[in-house]
């Protein structure tokens, strides 16, 4: 990927740590590792720039996007291109980061969303400067939006509910924490793992406990129902910030009330791939339920360079399917998932015993 642009002052600061060209769509996608052959309108490119704008340095998924965003980058050598992330993730400091972007006039930003109400005030200054803007992760329903690309949650949720079986691995019971009701989305995924968790009748709901602002963290949630039901076997959290984000000492005392339980989230970033264990060695993870990061940015971006050589209409909307991760299939997964984020090294997440993928030297498709 390109990042010399004197406007640019030097070298690309990435952050730290979800085409060929045809003139009939569909997408090509990321999977098919297929070229980025421009052709006649390769012109519109040369004066082109397509940044990338990650939800902030330190989100767990921001290294797979910024590589898929690469790995397609690295294929249009003749378009103009830049990733970066705010510091934190704040509204604060993304509109900071966007206003730095719009100084460069760009062609088109890819927005990763973590929050869209935190997102709001970027958005209306992106598109007050007529701005092509595609957003990644959580949708905003602004219709000032050319394209959105993301996740479909509800179905992994689903997906983990059908699975629920297997997933508990002979636990007879469960607890789950959900945010039915925060939004549309959160809402749908609780009716559609309720829904597909109520037909795998060896395993018992104990404690559907609901999270909403301003009550108890979910954390607080989480350890309240492990309180009153010490025996449960297994957590399912249909938001994983609580595994993500949790404070020192607080996976201890969960251990301390059950040293047996096992969790299942609605996320496969790399960070929570050690405690999925290894096969002979299970941590406390039970399952993952996630995308492929990489596809993200790399779909973000192919369809952002779509818009600017191609005349017909893309798509408004780009889901990428989320896949159910466990300690038996999670060298596969990271193999695949390092290959979609343009060769990301993450073999330090890898438990030990678990084979290490093979990078993928980057910009090789």
């Amino acid at each position: 990927m390109k990042n010399r642009n004197p406007r640019f002052g030097g070298a690309v600061r990435f952050g730290r740590q979800y085409f060929a060209y045809l003139l009939v769509w569909p997408l090509v996608t990321a999977c098919e590792r297929s070229s980025y052959n421009v052709p006649t309108k390769s012109h519109a490119l040369q004066d082109a720039l397509i940044v990338m704008i990650g939800p902030s340095d330190g989100h767990p998924q921001w290294p797979g996007i910024r590589g898929g965003a690469e790995r397609f980058f690295a294929s249009v050598p003749s378009l103009r291109s830049y990733c970066i992330a705010p510091r934190e993730e704040t509204a604060e400091s993304l509109r900071t980061t966007v206003e730095r972007v719009l100084e460069w006039q760009p062609k088109v930003v890819c927005l990763c969303v973590a929050s869209s109400e935190a997102a709001r005030p970027s958005i209306d200054l992106i598109t007050s400067r007529q701005v092509l803007l595609i957003t990644i992760g959580e949708p905003t329903a602004d219709p000032r939006v050319t394209a959105h690309v993301g996740v479909d949650l509800p179905a992994a949720a689903e997906l983990l509910g059908e699975n629920l079986t297997l997933v508990a691995a002979g636990r007879r019971s469960y607890l789950l924490l959900h945010e039915e009701g925060r939004s549309t989305v959160a809402t749908n995924c609780y009716y559609r793992f309720s829904e597909a968790a109520q037909r795998q009748y060896e395993v018992t709901l104990l404690e559907a406990a609901k999270a909403t602002p301003g009550d108890a963290t979910p954390a607080h949630l989480v350890e309240r129902a492990l309180r009153l039901f010490p025996h449960a076997g297994l957590i399912v959290t249909l938001n994983p910030d609580v595994w993500l984000t949790a404070q020192p000492g607080w996976h201890q005392r969960l251990h301390e009330l059950n040293a047996d339980f096992r969790f299942a989230a609605l996320s496969a970033a790399p960070v929570l791939w050690p405690r999925l264990g290894t096969p002979a060695k299970p941590g406390d993870a039970a399952a993952l339920a996630g995308p492929l990061d990489g596809e993200l940015g790399y779909a973000a971006t192919q369809l952002a360079t779509h818009l600017l050589i191609s005349t017909e209409r893309p798509p408004s909307r780009i889901t990428i399917p989320c896949e159910l991760v466990t300690a038996e299939n999670l060298a596969d997964f990271s193999r695949r998932y390092a290959e979609a984020a343009n060769g990301l090294d993450v073999s330090a997440y890898l438990p030990p015993g678990t084979s290490r993928p093979a990078s993928r030297p980057t910009g090789e498709q």
